[in-house]
């Protein structure tokens, strides 16, 4: 009980902290009481009609799983944009750093989901994320290669409907197409599905099947 009276106190004080007050008072974002937090106002975006709590952080998940720490940073004018509700379990860790964080409706994560965003990247609708997913569309620093120097940053775009299951890791360029599964423990290092109903798997991941559905 006091747990569930702590995140409330925090919710509350959280959508007036960083919301516009039209959207504010219906309480959009609940967020559990021990999720850190660092972000400024305006760094969050619904482009969506409001509802209460239909955006959840550090909530819920698989209850065989164990979970780290939460937190939710912000930096240098970056910002995530919801366009419906979503479900992000506890154990998450959101890290924008210059970027824009695009988020569909009916997102769901499961715990311990990490992205670290420096560009533009994007989750669409009906995306299903597993347990310790890492997404990151950042090396962090610059890398010199012979012909010249890459981008330290690209996109990761993952499409309606994709699953993405336990322990995977996506890297940066990647891009998981519609409806598509990226295998348990796969590392997607910047593969551009173009086909949906796909499955890659693998380290590195590749294609494996085609023609997949994912059953509910």
């Amino acid at each position: 009980m006091l747990r569930k009276i702590l995140a409330l106190i925090y919710t509350i004080q959280f959508n007036f902290r960083y919301l516009p007050f039209h959207q504010a008072i219906y309480l959009p974002i609940k967020i559990n009481y021990n999720v850190k937090s660092k972000l400024k106002r305006n760094n969050l975006i619904i482009k969506a009609p409001v509802s209460r709590f239909m955006i959840r952080i550090g909530f819920q998940g698989s209850n065989f799983i164990s979970y780290g720490s939460s937190s939710l940073t912000i930096l240098n004018g970056g910002k995530i944009v919801f366009y419906g509700s979503c479900i992000f379990g506890e154990g998450v860790n959101l890290f924008v750093d210059g970027g824009t964080l695009i988020i569909g409706k009916s997102v769901y994560a499961n715990r311990d989901f990490l992205f670290q965003c420096e560009n533009r990247s994007i989750i669409e609708d009906d995306v299903l994320i597993g347990w310790k997913v890492s997404v990151r569309d950042t090396d962090g620093h610059n890398v010199e290669k012979n012909d010249g120097i890459s981008s330290a940053s690209e996109r990761v775009w993952i499409k309606r409907g994709a699953w993405v299951a336990s322990q995977s890791t996506i890297l940066k360029g990647s891009v998981i197409s519609e409806y598509s599964i990226v295998g348990a423990c796969s590392l997607v290092l910047g593969i551009k599905m173009s086909e949906s109903h796909c499955m890659v798997a693998g380290t590195p991941a590749k294609v494996k099947r085609k023609n997949v559905t994912l059953m509910n």
